[in-house]
């Protein structure tokens, strides 16, 4: 009586699974695609150089066909907004204006907020820093004598701004701190690093 049971219990579980997984919706199928996606995403091995990211060079046109745009421009604003790459975690994000990418934004969107569900790879700097490292670690990865620092008007916290050349269109990379930890990282031109407020 009990093997009876025991079978009775294997075809019903069995006959459930195979039910769920017919009965599974487009939209489930597609979300399940998406996180996987998601997990590729967040196992790349990136990292921020000193001209861009990859490919992608900082001061090089944008390509509307290899990203999608984030939000709706500023109409105040025109031809400034920012986008993610169709190739590359959507938690890298690049800015542009005037159809040329200034600067790309590393962020930890608990702390910026963001519109859309965001990847989580891990992305470092050319002198291996990343989200959330500390504000000492920044101290002690550059020449002290070039590191510039400045106080956000925002949130009267430390901005670190360090430039890699000295040419007429140097690009430079900028630390953003939130209680001694690294919340964004940007690496861009000189226009792009000293706007705090990106297309507002």
């Amino acid at each position: 009586m009990r093997l009876f049971f025991y079978v009775l219990f294997f075809v019903f579980c069995f006959g459930c699974s195979g039910n769920e997984k017919q009965n599974m919706t487009p939209l489930q199928k597609v979300n399940s695609g998406e996180q996987q996606s998601r997990i590729a995403n967040n196992n790349a091995d990136i990292k921020l150089t000193k001209t861009g990211i990859t490919d992608i060079k900082i001061g090089q046109t944008y390509d509307p066909n290899h990203f999608i745009q984030v939000g709706d421009e500023n109409p105040e604003v025109p031809d400034c907004f920012f986008s993610y790459n169709k190739n590359l975690p959507n938690n890298i994000e690049f800015f542009v204006m005037a159809d040329t990418i200034m600067a790309i934004y590393l962020s930890d969107y608990n702390i910026v907020g963001s519109l859309i569900p965001r990847d989580n790879a891990l992305v470092k700097t050319n002198e291996s820093i990343k989200i959330g490292d500390s504000e000492d670690k920044v101290l002690k990865s550059y020449n002290p004598n070039k590191l510039i620092k400045k106080i956000s008007n925002y949130t009267e916290q430390p901005i670190y701004i360090y430039w890699y050349d000295d040419s007429a269109e140097k690009i430079g990379i900028r630390y953003d701190i939130d209680e001694g930890k690294i919340y964004q990282i940007v690496l861009g031109n000189k226009e792009s690093l000293e706007l705090m407020e990106g297309c507002s």
